[in-house]
């Protein structure tokens, strides 16, 4: 090998780690480099090259921000490494640590183990529209007690799982209903194109429905009689600390854009600053017709 390759190869790595080719790399920027206005600057909590440590609480809090884990999670409406940059969500684009959650309140002091109480009745109709190019990912989980029903892709392909028990019994002495199919004949769905679910559940029978298309059927439906304590939806992703079966099942949360998204039919979320959420920004991508 030549020395004048050797300095290819040596320049090529050092330039990879560079930010826009700018001295804001990884090599000088102990934090994240940020490229506004076609300029590279080092963003983080304290030094000017961010070589000093500064706690999450100290730079992330409400209402734009809450820590977790170290790392500050923004609410709907704010974005930024610190959660300190208004933006408007009209439909709402997920990155992989993303999630809304439709039966809590947006609230500056819910923390990852804080509940607000639950707004939703039981869920009997569920309907969004989504595109994505990637495989894998939790499109919306419905949390029941320890009833649960839920939907992602998987391999590009839809995978729906449901348990329920018997008169809600949670000490599990009654044997639950359960399942968990992958529904290739839905068609592939990671193809960046829209497409929109349907979920109807009663004590008739559970159906779903993608594009119009009836996929699966269900009878019996849910459990007449049943009275949930706690329930909630989530859309686009789920922690563990919320239902650790749902992280097993669907291990990565959502990467794409959600829109339409109901619990009753001709009625959409329109306004997301009203609902607890995590980093969701603004879909760059135009809205399905």
């Amino acid at each position: 090998m030549t020395t004048d390759h050797k300095d290819a190869l040596h320049i090529q790595g050092r330039n990879v780690a560079d930010c826009d080719g700018t001295a804001c790399g990884e090599e000088a920027c102990g934090g994240a480099c940020v490229v506004e206005g076609g300029r590279a600057r080092c963003a983080c909590a304290a030094g000017p090259r961010c070589r000093r440590y500064a706690p999450c609480s100290r730079v992330c809090r409400p209402p734009g921000g809450r820590c977790r884990r170290d790392s500050c999670v923004c609410a709907a409406g704010y974005a930024g490494l610190f959660c300190d940059t208004k933006i408007n969500v009209t439909i709402p684009q997920f990155d992989g640590t993303s999630l809304v959650s439709l039966g809590r309140r947006a609230a500056s002091t819910h923390t990852n183990h804080q509940r607000v109480a639950p707004s939703l009745a039981k869920p009997n109709y569920m309907t969004l529209n989504f595109t994505t190019p990637e495989p894998n990912g939790l499109l919306m989980w419905i949390l029941m007690d320890a009833d649960y029903i839920g939907l992602g892709l998987e391999n590009g392909y839809l995978r729906l799982v449901w348990s329920f028990h018997r008169n809600n019994d949670v000490t599990r002495t009654e044997p639950s209903r359960t399942l968990a199919r992958l529904l290739p004949h839905a068609g592939f769905l990671t193809d960046a194109e829209w497409h929109t679910l349907e979920l109807k559940m009663d004590s008739q029978n559970i159906t779903l429905t993608v594009d119009r298309t009836l996929v699966y059927a269900e009878e019996p439906g849910l459990v007449q009689g049943t009275d949930y304590e706690e329930i909630d939806v989530f859309i686009g992703g789920i922690t563990e600390q919320e239902h650790a079966i749902a992280k097993k099942i669907f291990p990565y949360n959502f990467k794409g854009c959600i829109d339409h998204i109901s619990t009753r039919e001709k009625s959409y979320v329109t306004n997301y600053t009203e609902l607890y959420s995590e980093n969701v920004k603004s879909c760059q991508l135009f809205p399905p017709t």
